[in-house]
């Protein structure tokens, strides 16, 4: 039920308590997880302070948290259009599958980017500069993943339409 038919389950209330909480504890270990997978990743740069290179993070940061909150407050509103009601709950469910997928997507990205990056790393004077471009990647991940999640609170809506 993890990927399939879960806004079905939500909109027929069909999920118990114990479910649920399976969906949140899921969904905070899987976020936990990403900054220690981020630290044995191996790096193909020097490793030399940069300004540009911190200020472009800085950037993306605040960037993705911006994006991040907008995203939240879309999915609220389209939340508030259906019903108005378990925000929160449904939040916490949809968003857990949701987290799923966008992982597997960025790890097939991730290998993709690695291979050219083992390919091209002799080649070009622009390799220091690839954290540059991930990081503002980054932020238009973010942005995808809070539509297709916002996507997601609209199918709900339907399926909730369609029972009453």
């Amino acid at each position: 039920m993890i990927f399939s038919n879960l806004e079905e389950a939500i909109a027929g209330n069909k999920l118990s308590q114990r479910e649920k909480t399976k969906y949140l504890v899921f969904a905070v270990l899987i976020c936990s997880i990403a900054y220690p997978f981020e630290l044995a990743m191996p790096t193909f740069c020097k490793q030399t302070a940069s300004a540009s290179l911190d200020m472009t993070w800085l950037l993306a940061t605040v960037a993705n948290m911006i994006v991040a909150f907008l995203g939240i407050k879309r999915c609220y509103r389209t939340n508030e259009a259906i019903d108005n009601s378990e925000f929160i709950e449904r939040f916490i469910l949809l968003n857990f599958p949701m987290t799923i997928k966008f992982i597997l997507i960025v790890f097939q990205i991730s290998l993709a980017c690695l291979v050219i990056a083992l390919v091209f790393k002799n080649h070009t004077t622009q390799w220091e500069k690839f954290p540059n471009y991930a990081s503002v990647l980054a932020v238009l991940a973010t942005y995808l993943y809070y539509v297709f999640l916002n996507r997601s609170f609209v199918r709900l809506g339907a399926k909730i339409c369609e029972r009453h």
